[in-house]
């Protein structure tokens, strides 16, 4: 941990020449009053495509590809999430470009408004492909009323649209700051070397104060409810919610271990038996992402042929019955 409160993971593996940095800032959906849903995702599409002081517009972007990179973001409930993987020789600009994102992103008029027409893209093709239906829709259904957790990270048109160079420029300033960061660094590099170079380049940072949280639980619907959509899409496609525990909790890495053990690849016991063997199932898959507060959930995603849906939902019943 930085004097910054910068938290620093860093994990040395010489057997391939690559270096895989990835750092997030710990705020999410979770931070966003209702009329400003959807633009910490917003901001995460700011960041790598619309650019910083020293790299503007996709230049980031195209420097990644153009080595043979892989650059890459990502936006949950409580954390966003910015990814390169290079050639352990482009450390150093790895390193300068993930600075300029964390504190030194440029929002200018144009480019603002040009990005939400690509956010408004990812929210239309959302509705036509099943697997991001269903995440989208989901949480929409398991609390008696809105909460953080019930909304799509993804936010809506209007929220977006709403969104002002002002008010993200702000939500940025208060939330990407050192103390409410972690950086991680894997594969080809000497770690004292690295740790160095870190301290040089981020310690000098001030920690910032980030706002209080404006988080509030709200207790899921009891019982076992229901919601069907029918579309003609020739396949059916559906999801089991469950609560699962906060990540910080002595639960949640058992609860990993027995998400892996139901539905993790091929050999795992809801795989090998309900699409192997019984074939009732096309595909299954526990969707397990961690959360900061209370009331988050988790969901079984499963597609089938339509005849065999009921059949299907009632033997992972059986199966996670049999477990427990």
């Amino acid at each position: 941990v930085l004097d910054n409160g910068m938290r620093v993971i860093t994990v040395e593996n010489r057997n391939t020449p690559l270096v895989s940095a990835v750092w997030s800032a710990h705020v999410g959906d979770s931070a966003e009053p209702a009329d400003f849903a959807g633009n910490s995702h917003y901001l995460e599409h700011l960041l790598l495509f619309r650019g910083t002081d020293k790299y503007p517009q996709n230049q980031i972007g195209e420097w990644s590809s153009g080595r043979g990179g892989y650059f890459n973001g990502y936006t949950w409930y409580d954390w966003t999430v910015f990814v390169l993987v290079m050639a352990s020789s482009d450390l150093d600009g790895v390193l300068d470009r993930h600075e300029q994102m964390m504190f030194h992103g440029a929002f200018s008029g144009e480019d603002f408004e040009t990005e939400k027409k690509a956010v408004f893209e990812e929210l239309r093709s959302g509705l036509d492909i099943p697997s991001r239906y269903l995440s989208t829709s989901i949480p929409y259904h398991l609390y008696p009323a809105e909460t953080f957790y019930s909304r799509s990270t993804i936010g809506t048109i209007e929220t977006v649209q709403a969104a002002t160079v002002e008010r993200v420029s702000q939500y940025y300033k208060d939330y990407y700051v050192p103390s409410n960061m972690t950086l991680v660094v894997a594969g080809d590099f000497d770690t004292d070397d690295l740790l160095q170079r870190i301290e040089e380049r981020f310690g000098a940072y001030p920690a910032g104060d980030v706002p209080d949280s404006i988080y509030a639980p709200v207790p899921m619907k009891s019982g076992v409810n229901v919601v069907a959509e029918e579309r003609a899409v020739g396949k059916a496609y559906f999801g089991l919610a469950v609560e699962s525990p906060r990540a910080d909790s002595p639960e949640w890495f058992p609860y990993q271990l027995l998400a892996e053990y139901l539905s993790g690849g091929k050999t795992s016991l809801l795989y090998s038996t309900l699409v192997t063997e019984k074939q009732l199932l096309d595909e299954i898959a526990f969707n397990v992402w961690p959360r900061k507060y209370p009331g988050g959930y988790q969901y079984f995603y499963a597609e089938t042929e339509p005849n065999k849906t009921a059949t299907g939902i009632d033997a992972i019943w059986h199966a996670l019955a049999a477990v427990g």
